[in-house]
């Protein structure tokens, strides 16, 4: 799908952020080209960003971590995607609504999820794209996402 073989996940770490969750485990949920799905975290809280992308390797995906909107165009840039989770409220001057229309100018059609701390309804997602409320199962946001890339 996205990318070829030996991609990587090259991390633009932030000054509070480690690269404690480098390592990829072997089990794998793959692209259909026996390639680790490759997933982009974007939140601005380093340890929910840290635990978030922990437990996506530990379900067999690689994950990417950056803290705000310009972290998280850097990498776009830089590499493929096949997934993108981002939190609405970055702090800065872009969100994560305006963030994730950014991302798909450089890659149509990424499958995203937006995440919040918000109540129900008062967030409404642009037309498509998945809402889940803080806190989230690791299961039911991998799913979530994926069954975007399985409809498409």
């Amino acid at each position: 799908m996205n990318g070829g073989p030996g991609r990587s996940c090259r991390r633009h770490v932030a000054d509070d952020f480690t690269s404690s969750h480098a390592h990829v485990v072997e089990t794998a949920f793959t692209n259909g080209e026996d390639e680790k799905r490759s997933v982009l975290v974007v939140d601005d809280n380093v340890y929910l960003t840290r635990a978030t992308a922990q437990a996506l390797e530990a379900q067999g995906l690689q994950a990417c971590g950056a803290m705000n909107a310009t972290q998280a165009l850097k990498l776009v840039a830089a590499q493929e995607f096949d997934g993108a989770i981002i939190d609405i409220d970055l702090k800065g001057r872009v969100d994560g609504v305006e963030l994730l229309a950014a991302i798909r100018e450089l890659r149509p059609g990424l499958c995203a999820v937006l995440t919040t701390g918000h109540e129900p309804g008062v967030v409404d997602p642009p037309e498509g794209v998945m809402l889940m409320r803080k806190p989230y199962r690791m299961s039911e946001l991998v799913a979530a996402m994926f069954k975007q890339d399985a409809a498409a």
